[in-house]
């Protein structure tokens, strides 16, 4: 990439916020169905990818240094399943990024391939959504690695990123996580729940903030609200990904 590659030589601190839901509501299951897209793509701003350093432990991204007018939306967990998100994602060509337990996943797998089929991306989040530092570093690893082949199989790619539940880690995850061959752990710069938006810093949104929901029965009403705040502080949501760079092995 040469000189438009930004490397991160430091960690970026996270301000761990607890997340990660206890609503077990599930709507009913959604058939597998054809979902269309719009003809008209979506644009986004040229990325300038930040290239994560290699070593044995894994850095902490809660915010993209960017200057691309630029939010990111990620979505955990998976306990409420609500068709209208997909309908609201695919129509307005929203690029999620979603860190998925396994039980949903195994419950409702076409849910989530249909999310996939409009553009998210998915990446790890455990498997039983446990605290990880009250764990042993094994116990860590287990929890870590546990789920990445299942993702592989349901979705044909290996997820590279990793999201603690709860926010919540400690140098036992970042190396757990690099055990397991991910590369970064993603928290967040703010939350959205109840279409309410609360952020870590004064104001409004900033261009690389990386904003948390959860598949909650507010999801699609989440949505809405983050995309309009995102407008009026003049960002559009990207593709999370496309900001970040796999190390070189």
């Amino acid at each position: 990439m040469g000189a438009a590659i930004v490397v991160v030589a430091a960690v970026l601190d996270a301000v761990a916020l607890t997340g990660g839901g206890s609503d077990r509501t599930v709507l009913p299951r959604m058939t597998t169905t054809s979902l269309s897209t719009s003809t008209t793509a979506p644009r986004y701003p040229v990325a300038v990818p930040v290239t994560i350093l290699p070593g044995p432990a894994a850095p902490v991204i809660s915010k993209i240094p960017t200057t691309n007018p630029v939010v990111f939306f990620t979505i955990d967990d998976g306990l409420v399943r609500d068709p209208a998100a997909i309908e609201f994602i695919r129509v307005h060509h929203l690029p999620v990024t979603l860190f998925v337990l396994p039980v949903p996943l195994q419950q409702d797998p076409a849910y989530f391939l249909q999310l996939a089929q409009v553009g998210a991306s998915v990446q790890d989040h455990t498997v039983h959504h446990l605290p990880l530092p009250k764990l042993s570093a094994a116990r860590q690893v287990q929890e870590v690695c546990g789920s990445i082949d299942l993702l592989h199989r349901t979705f044909g790619r290996r997820p590279w990123l990793f999201r603690p539940p709860y926010g919540e880690f400690n140098t036992s995850t970042k190396y757990a996580v690099r055990q397991c061959g991910l590369q970064a752990i993603v928290t967040w710069q703010g939350t959205m729940n109840d279409g309410v938006l609360r952020l870590q810093h004064p104001g409004s949104l900033q261009p690389g903030d990386i904003i948390l929901m959860h598949f909650r029965p507010d999801l699609r009403r989440n949505l809405e609200v983050l995309l309009k705040e995102a407008k009026a502080a003049g960002l559009v949501p990207a593709p999370l990904e496309q900001y970040l760079t796999e190390p070189t092995p």
